[in-house]
């Protein structure tokens, strides 16, 4: 792993965490993963790229309701 894909996941790490303590909103959040791909060369098609879509609990597999019994 080269130097500004670590620089990239350390800058997104303190980013979720200020999320996650409601320091920043999600649009925010959202800001600051473009600017931080843009500083340290990160392409969308990066597999180091944060993608919450991927890890939604929102995703239409948790949202199918299970038949009742």
């Amino acid at each position: 792993m080269d130097k500004d894909t670590i620089n990239y996941l350390n800058a997104m790490f303190q980013a979720r965490a200020m999320a996650k303590q409601g320091l920043i909103k999600e649009q925010d959040y959202i800001k600051i993963e473009q600017k931080m791909a843009e500083k340290y060369n990160q392409k969308e098609t990066s597999i180091y790229r944060l993608n919450d879509l991927i890890i939604s609990p929102f995703r239409v597999i948790n949202i199918i309701q299970k038949k009742e019994e």
